[in-house]
């Protein structure tokens, strides 16, 4: 799988934002990536599901990782059955998860 550059924790929270923007249909075709490597939702929501194991190591409380599973299943299927709002709130939410549990370099 194409991982569109998420191979540490801060490029997870940067693909987050970017998914935030451009789901459900307004993902930006790059004409330097063939077809199959360019993002729609469903590819998106693969890639957040797939690479979540980034962020289980910056958890302050690893019970968090359930909630961002939820979170992003439900999220994945309300844009599916076309709740557009829903589905953005659901992946803010999820990221501010990540965020307000997320350990510091400091800590």
């Amino acid at each position: 799988m194409f991982d569109h550059g998420v191979t540490h924790f801060e490029a997870y929270i940067d693909f987050v934002v970017g998914m935030q923007v451009e789901a459900p249909d307004q993902f930006v075709e790059l004409d330097f990536l063939p077809e199959e490597h360019q993002l729609n939702l469903e590819s998106g929501f693969r890639i957040l599901n797939e690479k979540l194991y980034l962020v289980e190591p910056h958890m302050k409380q690893p019970g968090v990782m359930p909630q961002l599973r939820e979170l992003l299943k439900e999220s994945q299927a309300a844009y599916e059955a076309g709740e557009d709002i829903r589905g953005a709130h659901l992946l803010q939410d999820f990221e501010s998860l990540i965020l307000k549990n997320a350990t510091h370099r400091d800590d």
